[in-house]
């Protein structure tokens, strides 16, 4: 035969194998391709809330074609990836968009019991199966619960995957980071190698994945930069700001800084903490610090629009970014900032935690900081039943080089034994003094 009939027949099978294809993606129907033509396992799986954290989550996956499977298959026991072993399934949808290097997979899980293990595997039997990963639901009650929080995990992407390896070690809840997660928002490979981190590093004992918390920093963003950051996690509401409650003690806030800070993001804030107002731990996070001293400037439109709420409904901490080491303040008082004391028990904890692998910045003194630190790290917070809140400061090694303690349960018995794993109370509360607000407005730069 000669080589002109051969070329002819290698066109024709590549026309009938992309007519498959393409009638398989705009007919919404998986294609009539054996499972042997193609291997398109999940990749970048990672866990989310679109709603109660403690019946639902929802699982995320990329892969590089939409008709390899929109499935998650789970347990409340292993099943070791058998996929027919499982006893519950749900499905979702997948999409694409400009720019990216495949087709992201939503699944949405509901009905979940509270404090609950589940084991899954997600994808379908077009591309295959992932192995076999496991999650567990919040409480409903209150009970002890350790989180991580840390922010601008860009740039240095061996410093940032020694960050995630330590602080699994904690088997943490869930971690937060609140913005800068890629240098460059617009770039999909940076976004698949931060993806990439959390797939094989974000893991527990057990192989529970640690799910995420994410907050928009100024490199998610102009508007190609944040598309990828929207069209690649499954948020609550607008996906800007949002919130989430953590059994009955803990309420957790996030707020975007480059939209604007008044209007209507304000008016959801202010709802959402008076909505929380009783609410023993009360946390908000968002990219850019009112507080700050160093290479940055304290955010001020943050200052004049949310620090006032924050006093008002007693925030506990506010979490940022932006700023690339490690600073904690004294408890603060907007509203009260003539008085001569503060005290935990009446203000805010200011925490900056940028060092997850951008470049440091050296900080600069400055009298409401309590600890300054220029160094890779993440933040590790345990509140335990008896109203009592350790938050520690760890370095890559997963070493404390800063911790702070606080008590929030004024009608807790004192002389009661804590419960086995509880931190013991104490009674004393750390007071501070503050200058007077003339000087305490006197800050900027």
């Amino acid at each position: 035969m000669s080589r002109g009939f051969f070329a002819v027949l290698l066109i024709v099978l590549l026309v009938v194998i992309a007519a498959v294809l393409i009638h398989g993606e705009f007919s919404g129907q998986p294609a009539a391709v054996d499972s042997s033509f193609m291997s398109d396992s999940p990749e970048n799986i990672h866990l989310t809330w679109e709603d109660d954290t403690s019946t639902t989550i929802t699982v995320t996956w990329q892969t590089s074609f939409g008709i390899s499977g929109d499935s998650v298959l789970f347990d409340v026991v292993s099943r070791g990836g058998e996929s027919t072993l499982y006893s519950y399934s749900a499905s979702g949808t997948n999409h694409s968009y400009s720019g990216s290097s495949g087709y992201i997979h939503d699944v949405k899980l509901t009905g979940l019991t509270p404090d609950t293990v589940y084991y899954f595997v997600c994808g379908g039997d077009m591309g295959g199966w992932s192995d076999e990963r496991g999650f567990r639901t919040a409480p409903s009650v209150s009970s002890h619960v350790r989180f991580v929080v840390g922010g601008d995990s860009r740039t240095d992407w061996v410093e940032r995957d020694k960050i995630s390896q330590a602080m699994a070690e904690f088997n943490p809840a869930f971690a937060i980071n609140f913005g800068d997660l890629v240098n460059d928002g617009t770039i999909q490979s940076d976004w698949n190698s931060w993806f990439t981190d959390v797939h094989e590093n974000w893991i527990g004992e057990n192989g529970l994945i640690i799910p995420v918390i994410p907050v928009l920093g100024n490199h998610e963003y102009p508007n190609d930069a944040s598309t990828k950051y929207f069209e690649q996690f499954a948020l609550p509401g607008n996906e800007r700001w949002y919130s989430y409650d953590w059994g009955p003690d803990i309420h957790i806030t996030c707020l975007d800084c480059y939209s604007s800070p008044s209007g209507e993001q304000l008016a959801w804030l202010e709802n959402d903490l008076a909505t929380h107002a009783n609410y023993l731990w009360k946390f908000v996070m968002f990219h850019e610090p009112t507080f700050v001293s160093g290479t940055h400037d304290p955010w001020e439109p943050g200052l004049i629009y949310w620090v006032p709420l924050f006093d008002e409904y007693h925030v506990n901490i506010v979490f940022n970014g932006h700023e690339h080491n490690y600073q904690r303040s004294y408890p603060l008082n907007w509203i009260e900032s003539q008085a001569e004391t503060q005290a935990y028990s009446n203000g805010t904890v200011y925490i900056v935690s940028g060092g997850w692998g951008a470049p440091l910045y050296s900080p600069t003194p400055i009298w409401y900081m309590a600890h300054q630190s220029e160094s890779y790290h993440f933040c590790l917070i345990d509140i335990y039943k008896n109203g009592t809140l350790h938050l520690q400061a760890k370095d890559n090694l997963g070493i404390t080089f800063d911790e702070m303690k606080i008590i929030q349960r004024p009608n807790a018995d004192f002389s009661a034994s804590p419960t086995s794993g509880e931190e013991p109370l104490t009674v004393t509360f750390t007071i501070y003094l503050c200058p007077k607000k003339e000087s305490f407005l006197g800050f900027g730069g």
